[in-house]
Parts: C-alpha cells; structure tokens; sequence
C-alpha cells in the first residue's frame, strides 16, 4: 500500500483525465493527480478502498510512519495542548475526537496507519465492487477524506510547533 503522496502515479490516466482507479487484489486504489497553476504536476495522492463484512467499505489514506511517532510520546496532554492550537484538524483526528465520520485506523495486516471513513450500507452485498468506485457516496466521502488530509498536511508543515514534525512530512512522499 503506497503512501498518502508520491511524485509517481503508479497507474494510466485516461484522456487528460486527473483521476483514475486502480483494482489490487485486496483493494481498489485512486490516484488523483495535483497539478501547478502553470499546469505541471506536482504530484499524486492515493487513496485506498477497503472491503470490510458484506455491508462495508472503508475509504482509508496511507500517513505510514508518521502518526506512529505519536506512541513515543511520554506526556500527551502535554503535547495536544501544545499541538492544539496551531493544528486543530491534526490534533482532532490524533485523539479521534471528530464528528465527521473521519477516524485514525491502523490496518496491522497493511503495516499501515492513516485516516479512514468507514461507510456501511446493506446494498453493498448485492453492488460488483468493479462498480464502486464510481457510486456517488463513495466518491464524495473519497474526496472529503483526501480534503481532510491535504488540510492536515498543509497544517502541518505550516504551523506544527516542533521542527521534526515538520522534517517527517518528507516521509509522506513515495
């Protein structure tokens, strides 16, 4: 499972187009192309679908190493509230205290932890997962949750008060 950002697509874009999907074995990845004003890519965000039990489907966005970091840390309350202020979505998901449906999830079988919506709906028993991705729902709630980590990553590396913090986002980056 690749990481949140790459500088390599790892799939075809058809016609111009700024999206695709990808079908795994286990998953189905999008890949989202972000291009400059001057039109050059910068680079690429993948997000991942998950099947759950019959009903479910979880949308999850790879941070890789990056949230790990937050075991080592001896005094949480400490830290959160210093984190709080100048990263409120960051700190949020981290205590998974949002009311958006976006939730931090560890995936042990992945080696992966990241940001998740999890959606369940009954006629996802009876839908060919070929089709989903291209379901209304799964889309919008794709896009809301690659919002919602762009803005973490952009609060991140222009407002976290610890300069390592910072440094990691690197890590992001495939």
């Amino acid at each position: 499972m690749k990481s949140f950002l790459s500088t390599r697509a790892g799939g075809a874009f058809f016609c111009g187009s700024n999206r695709t999907v990808v079908y795994h074995k286990d998953n189905i990845e999008f890949i989202l192309r972000y291009d400059s004003p001057n039109g050059k890519t910068w680079g690429y965000a993948h997000l991942y679908m998950l099947f759950g039990e019959e009903d479910t489907v979880v949308l999850f966005i790879n941070w890789q190493e990056y949230l790990k970091h937050l075991v080592q840390i001896n005094d949480k309350v400490h830290f959160f509230k210093m984190m709080a202020r100048p990263c409120p979505k960051f700190t949020s998901i981290s205590l998974n205290k949002r009311d958006d449906g976006i939730v931090r999830i560890n995936l042990p079988k992945a080696d992966a932890d990241g940001f998740a919506i999890i959606l369940k709906d009954k006629e996802y028993e009876t839908i060919d997962p070929l089709t989903l991705p291209f379901r209304q729902e799964i889309e919008d709630n794709a896009l809301k949750l690659l919002d919602f980590s762009l803005d973490v990553y952009k609060e991140l590396l222009q407002h976290a008060p610890l300069k390592n913090w910072k440094d990691r986002l690197m890590d992001l980056w495939d």
